[in-house]
């Protein structure tokens, strides 16, 4: 597993450090995962003694923030966690980072993450059907767009 999270990390080395406000949660809604991702938290999960959780709604918090609305996969997070509050689009109602990254850069970064592959992607919903299937795209995307035309068929 440590060259899928190896390559995972090379691929979100060019995305600008940004620290959110604690307590927040705003951005931490239902996304998109990509295999590679998925794969990296159900490992770091399985070596914390910890189980997969699973929103129940597309407009559900994400079910890895705490009751403090800390990110508990803080460390593992996906790309798109990673890119909120640094791409003009998705900015932070809070803080500015020191620098953004263009429409373009964070579509890469989501591309060589494995976001971007309508085949590779799972949203973190599931009910019990979807979980043994192996993932679906939920119709209401209305909190999962990733960025302006991205995703949206």
């Amino acid at each position: 597993m440590s060259s899928v999270r190896e390559i995972f990390e090379r691929n979100c080395r060019n995305i600008p450090v940004f620290h959110c406000q604690e307590g927040c949660g705003e951005c931490c809604g239902v996304h998109y995962w990509s295999t590679m991702e998925w794969k990296i938290i159900t490992a770091f999960l399985k070596e914390h003694g910890r189980k997969q959780k699973f929103a129940r709604e597309t407009l559900d918090m994400c079910p890895y923030l705490d009751e403090e609305k800390k990110c508990t996969i803080y460390e593992v997070r996906p790309a798109i966690c990673r890119l909120y509050g640094v791409v003009r689009e998705m900015k932070c109602p809070h803080r500015e980072p020191e620098t953004y990254l263009s429409n373009d850069k964070a579509t890469s970064i989501l591309r060589a993450c494995g976001v971007l592959n309508s085949k590779q992607i799972y949203p973190i919903i599931r009910v019990a059907e979807e979980v043994s299937s192996g993932g679906v795209i939920p119709k209401n995307r209305r909190k999962i767009g990733v960025l302006p035309g991205v995703l949206q068929k």
